[in-house]
C-alpha cells in the first residue's frame, strides 16, 4: 500500500472471490476472498480486507485480515491494525505496535535454521 508503487493484480473492495488464485504478478487484496492464495511475487491485504485460507508468497504485507497460514521467502510486515490468526513462516517478521498475531511464528535464523 505504502510505499513501493502501484501492484499489478487487484480485488476491489466489495468483490468477493471463493477458490485458489496463482499469479506471478503482486496482488493487492481490497476484498474478501475465501480460498488459497499462491504468488511468486508480493501480496498486500489492505485494511478492511479479508483472506480466509493459506497465503504462500515471496512478500507478505498485512493491513487487513489473514485467517489462515502465511508463508512467504522473503518478508511478512503485519502493519498497526493487521490481524493474522494463523502460523507464519518466513525468512524476516515485522509486527508493528497494534498488529495481532494468533499462532506460531517460524523465522530462519543467523545460520538458516528456524527459530
Amino acid at each position: 500500500m505504502e510505499g513501493e508503487g502501484p501492484l499489478e493484480t487487484r480485488i476491489d473492495a466489495g468483490s468477493r472471490l471463493k477458490g485458489t488464485l496463482e499469479t506471478a504478478d503482486d496482488l493487492l487484496l481490497e476484498g474478501i476472498l475465501a480460498g488459497e492464495v499462491r504468488s511468486s511475487a508480493r501480496v498486500v491485504i489492505a485494511r478492511g480486507a479479508r483472506l480466509e485460507g493459506p497465503l504462500a508468497a515471496r512478500e507478505v504485507e498485512v493491513w487487513g485480515t489473514a485467517e489462515g497460514p502465511v508463508t512467504a521467502s522473503g518478508t511478512v510486515a503485519i502493519r498497526a491494525g493487521g490481524r493474522v490468526n494463523g502460523d507464519i513462516r518466513a525468512g524476516h517478521i515485522l509486527v508493528e505496535d497494534g498488529a495481532v498475531v494468533q499462532g506460531r511464528v517460524l523465522t530462519a535464523g543467523p545460520s538458516g535454521t528456524e527459530t
